[in-house]
C-alpha cells in the first residue's frame, strides 16, 4: 500500500515539474520581466499631450504583428522630443497589459 502511495506522489511531482518547466523557460528567455520587442518604421504623427505616436512599422515577428500603421503609447512623452512626422525610427516596445504595449525607447534610423 505504501509503495502505491509513494508511486502516486512521485508521479504527481513529476507531472507538476513538467508543467512548470515551459513557464520557467519562458521567463528565463525574457529575463523574468515584461516582454519586450524591437521594431522599426516611419513616424506618421506625434501627440505629445496624449503621449502617443502613430507609426507605420515593419513586421514584428516576436509579437506576430504584420506590417501596419498604428497608434502606440510612449512611456514618457520626452521620448518623442526632437522627432518629426516622416522620421525613420527604431523602437522598443514593452508589454504593459495582456495585449497592450508601450514604446520605452525611440531612436533615429538616420
Amino acid at each position: 500500500m505504501k509503495f502505491r502511495i509513494y508511486t502516486y506522489v512521485l508521479f504527481l511531482m513529476l507531472a507538476l515539474m513538467f508543467a512548470v518547466m515551459p513557464v520557467m523557460a519562458h521567463e528565463a528567455h525574457h529575463g523574468g520581466g515584461a516582454m519586450t520587442a524591437k521594431g522599426q518604421g516611419i513616424l506618421k504623427g506625434i501627440d505629445t499631450e496624449a503621449s502617443t505616436v502613430t507609426l507605420s512599422h515593419e513586421p514584428i515577428p516576436e509579437l506576430r504583428w504584420p506590417a501596419m500603421e498604428m497608434d502606440l503609447s510612449l512611456r514618457d512623452a520626452e521620448l518623442a522630443s526632437g522627432f518629426e512626422a516622416g522620421d525613420a525610427v527604431r523602437f522598443t516596445l514593452e508589454q504593459v497589459g495582456e495585449t497592450d504595449y508601450e514604446i520605452i525607447e525611440l531612436q533615429s534610423l538616420d
